[in-house]
């Protein structure tokens, strides 16, 4: 029903977790330390899957990844706690603690895109868009011309934002490709506003 919606959003959620691990203006020991929250959350979903399923053997494997992973943070200077639902918490690796172990999607997917954002939300608009507030984005089935100018302007900020992060993990100059993506897209973006795709949307 909203196909355009969903891609685009699993696209920004890439995106916002390539940030949140790979972002070399932020300091290597702040995102080891998210690495960590992260492993943690995973060994606590991994755990709970096997208990739900009374599964001995799932659990025994859980329980010996969880193990293996402690062991690991705690030769490598990691600490946490867990909060009173038992969710690990401020992780920490010299001196740089991360308050919560998971991404935190909304607020990873705004920081990945930065100023280009604005006020704009675009990962809780294309959520509701996509699941059960299609009206968000126009039109009773969320296929208005207001869901193919988010997708394609969420499109063009992802790539863009991406190459230049991946240019900057991998020490490349991609300004130039980078710039290249964003007048493409704006071209595509230019044409949705002045309702070129709205017809066919309605169709």
């Amino acid at each position: 029903m909203l196909s355009h919606l969903t891609p685009v959003r699993a696209a920004l959620e890439a995106g916002g977790l390539f940030g949140h691990l790979a972002d070399r203006t932020d300091d290597v020991s702040l995102r080891l330390a998210r690495i960590a929250g992260m492993w943690l959350v995973d060994c606590d979903s991994a755990r709970k899957l096997a208990t739900s399923h009374n599964s001995t053997t799932m659990i025994a494997d859980a329980q010996a990844t969880e193990s293996s992973l402690h062991r690991m943070l705690d030769d490598a200077g990691v600490t946490w706690r867990r909060n009173g639902q038992g969710k690990p918490i401020n992780v920490a690796l010299d001196g740089q603690v991360v308050p919560r172990a998971d991404i935190g999607v909304a607020a990873g997917t705004r920081k990945f895109l930065g100023p280009a954002a604005g006020a704009f939300d675009p990962y809780n608009s294309l959520s509701g868009g996509a699941h059960t507030r299609p009206w968000m984005h126009g039109g009773n089935r969320g296929t208005g011309a207001g869901s193919v100018l988010t997708a394609v302007w969420v499109a063009r900020e992802v790539l863009a934002r991406f190459l230049v992060l991946w240019g900057t993990y991998a020490g490349q100059d991609v300004g130039t490709e980078s710039a290249k993506v964003r007048q493409a897209l704006t071209g595509v973006l230019n044409r949705a506003a002045a309702g070129d795709f709205a017809s066919s949307a309605r169709a």
